[in-house]
């Protein structure tokens, strides 16, 4: 079996990857992964074969993770499309080959970027099961801003592009979800959880040693929890995400990512971006009220096509949180 593991960056993919290494899932050897960091210090675990293509896809296409302007597999020409679509399956033949050394046969692959171009990859995987690692969106912002220097609201821009991409390109794949909290507060539960959902599904992994999984721990996280801040920083789509993933209806059979909502879709400088929208997601109500007007102009200046954008909506979601502002502090 392929197991693919998907994640928005700063979700925990690392950890779950390596715990489905001590289940019984082959993920490489200790020359397939790039070494620890600050930012990783237990590890990155991604194959350097897959974060190589990835990295190469998006280039190709002239973004990266973080610039993802008209991202469209489809803007590839065939021979281009057909040179990574052969490196896929060169890769994937050797992890097919090298996966008969363990018991279960199954193999992992993790790379943040996988949400994104994993349709170029599935002609090639078609044993794969999906495996979606999931943490708070405010939380992965927060990662990001402390990492890359982000604002918050192109962290959580970021984070719903990556998720609906990968949501919609595995609408017919079988898929499961693990939460990062939930891994760090009850580890070894929460990995003999998985593996019963994965054996299911008819990956054949072994329960884990309660004592390898030690290396889980609160360290890990780095920020707080602060769930009841979501609903004033996430707009009312990326709410509605949060909670479908929550709650497990986003991986219901056949239901894909759906749209974006307004605020992750403008194609600006990064600069430009972050200003925009932390002046627009300022907690101070009369300052989003009377910005809002030189915001609209800015907006449709960088993105004159109106089929791209949706101002009205916008508007209405800045004046339902001002309803709910009890006063004007900054």
């Amino acid at each position: 079996m392929q197991i693919v593991v998907l994640g928005m960056h700063r979700s925990g993919t690392s950890a779950l990857v390596r715990l489905l290494s001590l289940a019984g899932c082959w993920i490489g050897t200790d020359d397939d992964f790039h070494a620890a960091d600050d930012a990783n210090p237990r590890g990155y675990w991604e194959h350097k074969e897959v974060w190589g293509l990835d990295s190469d896809l998006l280039t190709a296409l002239g973004g990266d993770w973080d610039e993802l302007p008209d991202f469209d597999l489809d803007r590839l020409d065939s021979a281009a499309r057909e040179v990574f679509a052969s490196r896929a399956r060169e890769i994937v033949a050797r992890l097919d080959a090298q996966a008969v050394a363990v018991p279960s046969k199954a193999w992992a692959i993790k790379d943040p970027r996988l949400c994104l171009t994993l349709p170029l990859w599935q002609p090639a995987l078609p044993r794969a099961v999906a495996v979606f690692a999931l943490r708070s969106p405010l939380s992965i912002a927060r990662s990001i801003a402390r990492r890359d220097g982000y604002a918050l609201a192109v962290g959580l821009a970021l984070w719903e592009q990556h998720l609906r991409a990968a949501l919609t390109a595995t609408a017919e794949t079988p898929r499961v979800a693990i939460h990062f909290e939930n891994l760090l507060d009850s580890p070894h539960e929460e990995l003999v959880g998985l593996v019963e959902r994965l054996r299911a599904l008819g990956v054949p992994l072994h329960d884990p040693d309660p004592a390898a999984v030690a290396f889980l721990d609160r360290t890990l996280e780095r920020e707080r929890r602060e769930p009841d801040l979501e609903p004033q920083l996430l707009s009312n789509e990326q709410l509605a995400l949060r909670d479908a993933l929550r709650d497990g209806t986003a991986l219901v059979a056949g239901r894909d990512g759906g749209t974006l909502s307004p605020l992750a879709v403008y194609d600006v400088g990064d600069d430009d971006l972050q200003r925009i929208l932390d002046d627009l997601l300022t907690p101070n109500a009369a300052r989003r009220a009377a910005n809002l007007g030189k915001l609209r102009t800015e907006l449709e200046a960088w993105h004159p096509d109106p089929s791209a954008r949706d101002l009205p909506a916008l508007e209405e979601e800045v004046a339902a949180s001002d309803d709910d502002d009890d006063d004007d502090d900054d």
